[in-house]
């Protein structure tokens, strides 16, 4: 029963936490994500969408974090963190934020970033450590 009422919170959460962030389209992720998958040309504002989508994933990661690393019982944390990775919203926010993560990086590397976009990715990989520290705590 334990377990059934967990899974239920952490169902709900995630809910919330999507709700909270209308910024993230699922429609644009999967049309930037098969223009890599196909390697068709990227344009700027293809880069640009994959920032943005990317900071909305980000942020929808590092609040579910947070949420569980607010849990005071490690058993009970441990148990949402697994629903939470099971979750397949989760799981289809964060294939797109690796998938993009990968793009932009080696876009970044290669100088293939406009000035603006440049800028963005690189306030983006900062936040992104902030999300490595809270997950290394669940």
């Amino acid at each position: 029963m334990m377990k059934k009422l967990l899974l239920i919170t952490v169902v709900l959460m995630a809910i919330s936490l999507s709700a909270c962030h209308k910024g993230y389209d699922s429609r644009t992720c999967a049309v930037l994500s098969e223009r890599v998958a196909t390697q068709a040309p990227l344009s700027q504002d293809d880069y640009a969408d994959m920032i943005e989508q990317s900071d909305h994933i980000l942020h929808y990661l590092m609040e579910a974090a947070d949420s569980i690393s607010a849990i005071p019982d490690r058993d009970r944390r441990q148990a949402a963190a697994a629903a939470l990775r099971a979750d397949r919203e989760f799981l289809e926010r964060f294939d797109y934020m690796f998938t993009f993560s990968s793009v932009l990086y080696r876009a970044h590397l290669s100088g293939a970033l406009s000035a603006e976009n440049a800028e963005a990715y690189e306030n983006l990989d900062a936040a992104s450590g902030r999300l490595a520290s809270l997950s290394a705590r669940l």
